[in-house]
């Protein structure tokens, strides 16, 4: 899975762009745009104001891939279309499905 973090706010239809873009790679199974939830919605809960306050981001583009070696390649040419940004490389560990097993 690759998550690419944005900090301030893009274009969402530069998003779903290159999600479409990415889709039509074999080793990507699928692409999501979280946008993040306004604050004066969902106020600040005790346990953050407790921590000293989460690192707040805009949005991100989520991409799950079928392997990690293509999530690094994927990673890297994001990373290059999206300088401004912090990208990350993850690995599914594991999936609950409907039944609640895995």
């Amino acid at each position: 899975m690759v998550t690419v973090r944005f900090g301030e706010r893009p274009a969402e239809t530069t998003l779903k762009a290159a999600i479409e873009r990415l889709m039509r790679d074999k080793a990507v199974a699928c692409g999501e745009v979280w946008r993040a939830a306004n604050p004066l919605e969902f106020p600040v809960s005790m346990e953050e104001r407790l921590r000293g306050g989460d690192r707040k981001i805009e949005m991100c583009l989520l991409v799950e891939t079928l392997r990690v070696p293509e999530a690094e390649k994927i990673a890297v040419k994001l990373a290059n279309e999206f300088p401004s940004t912090e990208i990350g490389v993850y690995r599914l560990l594991c999936e609950i499905t409907a039944n609640g097993r895995p």
